[in-house]
């Protein structure tokens, strides 16, 4: 027997698959629905299940769907790529589930926004921003990831940015709160450089927000930029 994800005439489904409890599993539904609404018109679906029963429930949903891949704590072991939660965060993962839907020939791509990094982003901003809108906020640093890119001549794997956006989002939350971090370290030619780069191009971010972040926040996002 042949296995179902082969064919074209079953439905198609992610399979996330978690040991750590049903809050985690909901918050992978929806980051990946979210991701795959942004790649593809094509209706994918996302479909929770436990780890501890992984045997059985995976051959009754061969049945039914063709498993294009799964994510989570524990392999599968289908002729299916399987992304680890770790891949999913650092970017891997990510371009994984890209590749399987660009492969499909009715799967449309649509974006190459990084919904992982915008959804953990929130995530976190919802638990910690008090002042700042963290929609409009996560919106914004995810633009000026654009430009520090481009001035950099880099590409920040998913990790980097989701490290630069948080720090730099509390950095705003400090203006407001006037509890600014002070730099007191020698400051080494490598982040003086990267933070008259990061000064020069906030500086949208600083207007549409209205809060400006002083030398030494700067300073400290070209470390949070330069620390692999």
């Amino acid at each position: 027997m042949q296995n179902n994800y082969q064919y074209g005439t079953k439905p198609k489904a992610i399979l996330v698959i978690c040991t750590t409890g049903k809050g985690t599993a909901l918050k992978l539904e929806r980051m990946l629905l979210d991701l795959v609404q942004q790649l593809t018109d094509e209706i994918i679906e996302i479909i929770s299940i436990s780890a501890l029963k992984m045997s059985q429930e995976i051959e009754k949903l061969k049945l039914k769907y063709q498993i294009i891949a799964s994510v989570g704590t524990k392999n599968p072991q289908l002729q299916a790529p399987f992304i680890e939660l770790s891949s999913l965060v650092d970017g891997k993962g990510e371009n994984v589930i890209r590749q399987s839907l660009s492969g499909k020939k009715k799967a449309t791509l649509k974006n190459t926004t990084p919904m992982v990094v915008k959804d953990l982003c929130k995530d976190t901003f919802s638990m910690y921003l008090v002042y700042l809108n963290l929609v409009h906020i996560a919106d914004l640093l995810l633009e000026w990831m654009k430009e520090l890119q481009i001035q950099l001549n880099q590409h920040f794997s998913n990790t980097r940015l989701i490290r630069v956006i948080i720090h730099t989002g509390f950095a705003f939350e400090r203006v407001i709160k006037k509890n600014n971090l002070s730099y007191d370290d020698p400051i080494e030619e490598k982040v003086a450089i990267v933070a008259e780069i990061v000064a020069k191009t906030i500086q949208k971010v600083e207007s549409k927000l209205d809060l400006f972040l002083s030398k030494d926040e700067k300073l400290y996002i070209a470390e949070a930029i330069i620390q692999e």
